[in-house]
Formats: structure tokens, C-alpha cells, sequence
């Protein structure tokens, strides 16, 4: 299954082309519906390392992409959240909290949706920007 932390990386020929960034479009959305399906089949309390981390990235690289378009700020708030959801459930062992599924999912699908109408330009800084802030959370 591909990531959704991979999905977002796309080069700048193919930011520029309307049909490759149309394929990129559709396959990030079957990416996120299969996400949605496997948290939705998941049982409460299994660990969720990888899900976790990935959502978390992805949520975050969407906020980033959107304040530097200056754009959807009420929906990078509902993303916030959520974000702090994983948290919890990052301290909790990374164990899944049944109760926060649908927000999880609500939040992926807000993302692809915000994401699909980012520059190309604020997507490759919010890719930068998430790049580096691992990099400095490595040391």
C-alpha cells in the first residue's frame, strides 16, 4: 500500500502539467480511501505506529502548504485537532482509539481536499519545510 506521506512528492514538471497532476489528483484519492477503509476495519487499542506517523505527515505537510498559500484556515484548525488526537494516541502506546476514527477520516479527506487545490508551489514548500522539520527532530 503506498503512503500517504510519499503521495504528496511530486516534481516540478509534474506540478506543471495539468494531466500528470490530474493522475497524481486520482491516485492520492485511492490512497486515502483505502486509508479510510483499513482505521474503519481496525480494532480499538491495535497498535497503529506507521498509520499514525503517516496521517501525522500528511496532516501536518497540508497545514504548512496551506498557511503558505494563506488558505483554509478553519479547516487546518479541524486538522490541528485531529493532530492532537494522534498525539494522544501516540502516547498511549500507539494504540488505536475507535472513538477518533471518524474524526481521522474526516481530517485525511479534508486534507486531500485542501491539498488538491494547494499551488504546486506550496506543496513543495510544505515538503521542504516537513523534510527539514524531521531532520532536526533525527538529532
Amino acid at each position: 500500500m503506498k503512503k500517504l506521506s510519499k503521495v504528496r512528492r511530486v516534481s516540478r514538471d509534474i506540478a506543471k502539467n495539468p494531466i500528470a497532476r490530474a493522475v497524481a489528483q486520482a491516485n492520492l484519492r485511492k490512497v486515502v480511501f483505502t486509508y479510510n477503509v483499513k482505521l474503519r476495519m481496525m480494532a480499538h487499542g491495535e497498535v497503529i505506529k506507521d498509520e499514525i506517523s503517516d496521517i501525522s505527515r500528511y496532516l501536518t505537510l497540508t497545514i504548512v502548504g496551506a498557511g503558505h498559500d494563506k488558505v483554509f484556515e478553519p479547516e487546518c484548525r479541524e486538522l490541528d485537532s485531529v493532530l492532537h488526537a494522534l498525539t494522544r494516541m501516540s502516547d498511549n502506546g500507539f494504540k488505536l482509539d475507535r472513538n477518533e476514527v471518524t474524526d481521522i477520516c474526516d481530517a485525511i479527506d479534508v486534507a486531500n481536499w485542501i491539498t488538491e487545490r494547494l499551488t504546486p508551489e506550496a506543496v513543495r514548500f510544505a515538503n521542504r519545510e516537513i523534510d527539514r522539520m524531521f531532520e532536526n527532530a533525527k538529532c
